[in-house]
């Protein structure tokens, strides 16, 4: 919230469709009541609040900023890797088995397609199609304009199963 404050007058004023903010969130912006991992899914839930208020006020401005969310999906990380395979993650037993499902069943994104997906979200879309979504990485209406490369190399780009059914 603060760096948008101090940013904000170095947005463009001439080209406004360019303005853009995209606040990254994951699926814990839902959670609850989860033992220790409470601190992340407030910090989730709380980015999610800035982002929706940012999302009402700025395109207004006298200077149009659009703000939307994106959720890049479970991604093959070494950070990922170390919380599925840590002894001392300190996460509940049943996520650091899912994780490490994850890794063993090979169900996690490569990082570059998360990466063209947040390329394809900010710099390929409207500002009235970037503002009216909240973009997944799973939904797959909007995979014809950006995964095609993907798909054409045996990557598969769908949510994975096993923590939720």
């Amino acid at each position: 919230l603060y760096l948008t404050q101090e940013l904000y007058p170095l947005f463009g004023k001439a080209d406004t469709d360019k303005n853009r903010i995209l606040m990254l969130s994951t699926i814990a912006k839902a959670c609850t009541g989860l033992p220790n991992y409470g601190p992340y899914c407030v910090s989730k839930l709380g980015a999610y609040g800035i982002a929706l208020m940012l999302k009402e006020e700025l395109p207004e401005g006298s200077t149009p900023v659009y703000t939307s969310t994106l959720v890049p999906g479970e991604v093959n990380t070494e950070m990922q890797k170390q919380t599925a395979y840590s002894s001392s993650s300190g996460f509940p037993e049943h996520l650091v088995k899912h994780w490490r499902m994850l890794h063993e069943t090979n169900q996690l994104l490569p990082p570059a397609v998360p990466g063209a997906f947040i390329s394809f979200v900010t710099c390929d879309t409207t500002p009235q199609e970037f503002l009216d979504n909240e973009w997944f990485v799973y939904d797959d209406w909007h995979h014809e304009r950006w995964a095609q490369g993907f798909a054409a190399d045996g990557v598969e780009i769908k949510e994975p199963v096993g923590l939720f059914g």
